[in-house]
């Protein structure tokens, strides 16, 4: 039986994509490498794979990835690559211990088993195979006058990985191929070797522009499952504590809200809408009023401690719809910096786009919170939970099917 390594060639920068590399960008909630590494654990489990490589860009500190190598069923190794794609194949090769190799580009999410499947059939020590698609469009080439010629689109074909060599062979290849070279196969047809081409998938493309981006979050959307989660929270007003709404503390309010912790009622409902889309018990049930280590605690932290819970869980944030009940003080001008600083703990720190509204109403001068007696504050939650990996030991049984 064939031995085969599975290697994630996603040592590159997006330089056309723009912003951090996209192989860190999160689709719907995850790393766009993590994709990838969940094929690898279905190749696994059905004996078509034994290892994973994983090639990250130069200079990545791997120690910070290495952490979650026993969270994942296919033994996985993470290196680091070099200044050009070719570089980093080659280092990636000499990590694997396969016989043979499938290449794969970290920047296409959507790889079907059945086409590996197939790839693997197809390659021999002698003969490498590549999956490919017919061009269905007319084809036209642009002169430097901007002119365009229509050329027969029989005799091209658009190339995808992964593409499946023997690895020594493949190797020794790359070793001698120009640095510049764009693919594996490229350079294996330019050494005289052959090739099989094994039919490819439309779904299995590459994230090359923000466009290619955009078609990718509609379709791993679709992978996904969705819940709701609601919120409630409300704590009295009293002399003497400082008010403290989404990690913004009014310093000038001369009544604070009172509570176990610093009594964040934004915090709270949103913590609560969270652990209620995930199923989750309460934070009364995680952080309990009779444990002295949450007496004056930053609710902000505590929301963060639930942001990583539910996302160890496998789910990630979509949207949180927020209200606050209050009449006094005037909230309007502290909207943007409550949306901030929640959005930060979603998002990791990436503050465009942030994931959540936040709409004020008054009490209308009646009730207990027109009468200023307190704060209420109420928020819904969606998380989606995606057919990628579930990231928390615990969950390890759980894991989402393709």
């Amino acid at each position: 039986m064939k031995r085969f390594s599975f290697l994630i060639a996603a040592g590159g920068m997006g330089s056309r994509i723009g912003g951090i590399p996209k192989q860190f960008r999160k689709l719907q909630g995850y790393p766009l490498w993590i994709w990838s590494v969940k094929i690898c654990e279905k190749l696994h489990d059905l004996d078509l794979i034994h290892e994973s490589v994983m090639v990250f860009p130069e200079g990545t500190d791997l120690d910070e990835y290495c952490e979650i190598i026993p969270l994942f069923s296919v033994p996985l190794k993470f290196v680091c690559g070099g200044k050009s794609r070719r570089d980093s194949v080659i280092k990636g090769l000499e990590a694997c211990s396969g016989e043979f190799v499938l290449i794969h580009d970290g920047a296409r999410p959507f790889l079907k088993i059945s086409t590996c499947q197939n790839l693997i059939r197809s390659t021999t020590h002698e003969e490498g195979a590549i999956p490919f698609l017919a061009i269905s469009d007319a084809l036209k080439k642009v002169s430097p006058s901007h002119t365009l010629q229509t050329e027969d689109r029989d005799c091209f074909i658009i190339t995808q990985t992964p593409q499946s060599f023997y690895r020594e062979n493949i190797l020794h290849v790359l070793q001698s191929a120009a640095e510049d070279v764009h693919d594996e196969a490229e350079a294996w047809v330019n050494d005289g070797r052959h090739l099989n081409l094994v039919e490819g998938d439309p779904l299995n493309f590459k994230i090359t522009y923000e466009k290619d981006w955009a078609m990718a979050t509609m379709i791993a959307a679709s992978k996904s499952e969705l819940r709701t989660g609601f919120g409630f929270d409300i704590h009295p007003l009293v002399p003497g504590k400082k008010l403290t709404l989404a990690g913004v503390k009014l310093h000038d309010f001369p009544l604070g809200l009172q509570g176990h912790s610093d009594a964040d009622v934004v915090a709270h409902a949103i913590s609560d809408a969270l652990l209620g889309a995930a199923g989750l018990p309460d934070i009364g049930t995680l952080f309990p009023v009779s444990d002295e280590t949450y007496a004056n605690a930053d609710s902000m932290e505590l929301l963060s401690t639930v942001i990583e819970r539910v996302n160890s869980n496998g789910w990630a944030v979509q949207w949180i719809d927020i209200v606050i009940n209050a009449q006094k003080p005037i909230l309007a001008g502290f909207l943007d910096q409550m949306k901030m600083n929640i959005g930060s703990l979603i998002t990791g720190g990436n503050v465009n786009n942030l994931p959540l509204n936040i709409k004020v109403k008054s009490g209308e001068l009646t009730g207990a919170v027109g009468n200023l007696e307190c704060i209420k504050c109420y928020a819904v939650a969606t998380l989606a939970r995606l057919q990628v990996v579930n990231l928390s030991k615990e969950g390890r049984e759980g894991a989402l099917s393709e």
